[in-house]
């Protein structure tokens, strides 16, 4: 596997986190943090630090813990919206509630190499994903502006507006050329003015309405292809576990 990919394990089975560490090891994951519980693995700060967790969700009471591994997590998703959190666990009893926070994998003990090798390759898909930028000039200076951070750009006179997480970028770069670099199916010109970022739609009416709440025209004539292309992307998103 050649993406960095920050990785953690809590875990407070010294064979299982044996086990881990050697699965993690061979699929030649750079960087792994090991803890025994949750208390120790929230003390570390970890939102932001990792692109991977493995958290168990029963710690033995010799451990001294106190949180369990749901309960980890949750702080750490209250925190962390990206981060991958799979479970691990000698039961399937807590699947429904560990999916609830957006789990990435739910696995049961003994684990299988093939299912953490899985997991490891589809995390790196999407980091490689977040890595991604879009170079433009502004101010006469090269600005790389990641496609993650970018909700929707649109015209206004003789500039480009990129919307972005962060605030909004002016570039004098045009939306013809800018298209080519925003690439499908998450970007798509649905507007003579607009292109919207799948990623970043709250909902679809007759225009786009986004997470934070701005409004992305439809062309009246390609309004069916822009709808037909969100609800496919939608539906491949889900499949993917991307959202």
């Amino acid at each position: 596997m050649k993406t960095f990919l920050r990785t953690a394990v809590c875990e407070d089975s010294p064979g299982d986190s044996a086990r881990l560490r050697w699965i993690i090891e061979c699929a030649e994951v750079s960087e792994t943090a090991f803890f025994t519980s949750g208390e120790k693995f929230l003390a570390s700060n970890p939102a932001g630090r990792y692109d991977v967790v493995f958290m168990d969700i029963y710690f033995s009471e010799t451990s001294g813990a106190e949180l369990t591994g749901l309960e980890a997590a949750q702080a750490l998703r209250g925190a962390d919206d990206r981060v991958e959190i799979v479970f691990t666990t000698t039961s399937e009893d807590y699947a429904l509630e560990a999916y609830r926070m957006d789990a990435a994998q739910y696995l049961v003990k003994p684990l299988k190499s093939e299912d953490v090798e899985k997991t490891l390759r589809q995390a790196a898909l999407k980091t490689e994903a977040l890595q991604e930028v879009c170079s433009v000039t502004v101010n006469h200076r090269k600005v790389n502006i990641p496609l993650s951070k970018i909700i929707y750009a649109e015209v206004m006179g003789f500039r480009c507006l990129i919307h972005t997480t962060e605030g909004i970028t002016e570039t004098l770069c045009s939306l013809n050329k800018l298209e080519k670099l925003l690439p499908p199916p998450s970007f798509y010109r649905c507007h003579r003015s607009y292109i919207v970022n799948f990623r970043y739609v709250k909902e679809i009416d007759e225009d786009f309405t986004m997470k934070n709440g701005d409004v992305v025209y439809i062309g009246r004539r390609g309004a069916k292809e822009a709808s037909d292309a969100y609800k496919m992307w939608l539906m491949d998103a889900v499949w993917r576990r991307e959202i």
